[in-house]
């Protein structure tokens, strides 16, 4: 395991890997449809699950109403994450288009990072040993004599 010294500077040097947003969202095809679903929202003629339920066409959020959890950088897509993991970023987001689809980002837990959680120190200690494993790997020499088979 790693000590508490080598956790911390990775924790420091990567910290963006280890930042988390708990959400919902609603991913739609038409940018219409997304507009007019913000509206409902906006203006509380609907819940944000109900029309989730209703309209999504992200497989895995739509029959949760749209909740995702907590959700990390790189599983965003770039242009919906530049949003939701701005310093500030509440409430609802969007409609954001990317990747084929306009998303509306509902934002239940703003960004957070437990650096001391147990999880985190887990996750931190395997990246560092499995860094710690490549290096040694790719220094050790390594030698093959074939022979041939004898006929």
């Amino acid at each position: 395991m790693a000590t508490p010294e080598a956790c911390s500077k990775y924790f420091a040097e990567n910290m963006l890997l280890f930042e988390q947003v708990k959400l919902a969202m609603i991913v739609v095809n038409d940018q219409g449809l997304a507009e007019e679903i913000k509206l409902q929202i906006d203006e509380g003629e609907a819940e944000f699950a109900d029309l989730a339920s209703r309209y999504s066409t992200d497989p895995a959020t739509r029959d949760k109403g749209g909740y995702a959890g907590k959700v990390a950088r790189n599983d965003l897509p770039d242009a919906v994450e530049v949003l939701v993991f701005e310093e500030g970023a509440a409430g609802l987001i969007g409609p954001v288009e990317a990747q084929g689809g306009y998303y509306l980002v509902k934002i239940l837990e703003p960004k957070a990072t437990d650096p001391e959680g147990e999880e985190t120190q887990v996750v931190i200690s395997t990246l560092i040993f499995n860094e710690y494993m490549m290096e040694k790997a790719l220094s050790m020499e390594t030698r093959l004599d074939f022979v041939p088979d004898d006929e």
